[in-house]
Formats: structure tokens, C-alpha cells, sequence
């Protein structure tokens, strides 16, 4: 689409600057928008992934119906998976730039966060 457009001689050096540079807006919003919802899909997912273990803990140290030996391994044993599970997403969300380094408009989007100016 670009690269046709680029090649057509009768459009002028401002109007290939204005497309280049739309293209490449849209690129790094897309590049955004995808961190963006990432992020909120991962917090959402920590926020349920926190409340299942306190709630199963909770349970599993003051309910009655078991043995007091038993419900702790269960509280220990759940709590222990939700907590891995909880460790992979919260690493996941800290480093959500390695959901997009393949995108082709990764470099110009890091460049642009590292650069404000740009």
C-alpha cells in the first residue's frame, strides 16, 4: 500500500512525509493499545487469582466440617498453586514489552518512550 504509493511520481515530497509518518503513528498506537490492554487483562486476572486463594484459604482454615490437619494441607497445597500462577502473571505484567518485540513498530515505540521528544 505504502511502497505503491510511495513510487507514484506525481505526489509531492509533504505528501509522502504526511502518509510515512501516519502509517508510522498508527503503527506505534497499535503497539500501545496492545500494552494497554495486556496490562488491564493481567491485573484483572491477578485481582480474580488473589481473591480465589484468599477465599479457598479462608475456607479451608475455618470451615469445621474437616479435620484442622487436613484443611491446612488443603489451604497450603491450593495456595501454593494459585501463588505460582500469581508469580507467572505478575512477572508477565511487569515485563509486558516482550508481548510486542516482534511487532515491526516496536523500535520506533520504544524509541518514542525513551525519547519524549520523538
Amino acid at each position: 500500500m505504502f511502497s505503491k504509493f510511495v513510487a507514484d511520481n506525481e505526489c509531492c515530497a509533504y505528501e509522502k512525509r504526511e502518509a510515512f509518518a501516519d502509517i508510522i503513528r498508527l503503527g506505534i498506537k497499535g503497539v500501545e493499545d496492545r500494552i494497554k490492554k495486556s496490562r488491564s487483562k493481567l491485573l484483572k486476572t491477578l485481582t480474580k487469582d488473589i481473591l480465589i486463594a484468599s477465599g479457598s484459604i479462608y475456607l479451608a482454615t475455618n470451615n469445621t466440617m474437616f479435620d484442622p490437619t487436613l484443611a491446612s494441607y488443603v489451604a497450603v497445597g491450593g495456595g501454593l498453586e494459585v501463588a505460582k500462577d500469581i508469580i507467572a502473571n505478575a512477572k508477565l505484567a511487569i515485563n509486558l514489552e516482550s508481548l510486542v518485540k516482534d511487532d515491526q513498530f516496536y523500535f520506533l515505540w520504544k524509541l518514542k518512550k525513551d525519547v519524549p521528544s520523538v
